[in-house]
C-alpha cells in the first residue's frame, strides 16, 4: 500500500514544524505499518511517517510515545508542530519523531 510521497513533497510539509535548519530527507525502507523518510535538521535527527493506519489509531499511538517519553523511556514521541498538533493531515495522518537513542 505505498503512497510514493515524493521527497520534495514532503520537504514542503516540514514547514509544520520549527525545525533547527534547513531539511535534509532520505528515504527509508517502508514498513508494514507505512513510509518513513530520515530528516536531518541543524544537526538533530528526526523520523517523517506516513501511516496506513487511520487518523483515530495514529493518535492514540502518538500520545502514548508521548506519555512513555516523559516517565524517561525513550519512545520516539512526535515532535509536536508549531500549532500543537501531533500530526498534519496534508498527506493522511504523517507524525515527525526524534528516533529513539539520537540526539
Amino acid at each position: 500500500m505505498p503512497l510514493s510521497l515524493s521527497i520534495d513533497r514532503l520537504a514542503a510539509t516540514l514547514v509544520a514544524w520549527a525545525l533547527p535548519g534547513p531539511p535534509v530527507v532520505s528515504e527509508l525502507v517502508a514498513g508494514f505499518q507505512g513510509e518513513a523518510w530520515l530528516v536531518e535538521s541543524g544537526g538533530s535527527r528526526y523520523v517523517a511517517k506516513i501511516y496506513y493506519d487511520t487518523q483515530a489509531a495514529v493518535e492514540v499511538g502518538l500520545r502514548m510515545a508521548e506519555t512513555v517519553e516523559r516517565h524517561g523511556i525513550p519512545s520516539g514521541a512526535p515532535l509536536r508542530t508549531t500549532d500543537g498538533a501531533l500530526h498534519v493531515q496534508r498527506l493522511e495522518a504523517k507524525a515527525l519523531a526524534r528516533p529513539s537513542g539520537y540526539g
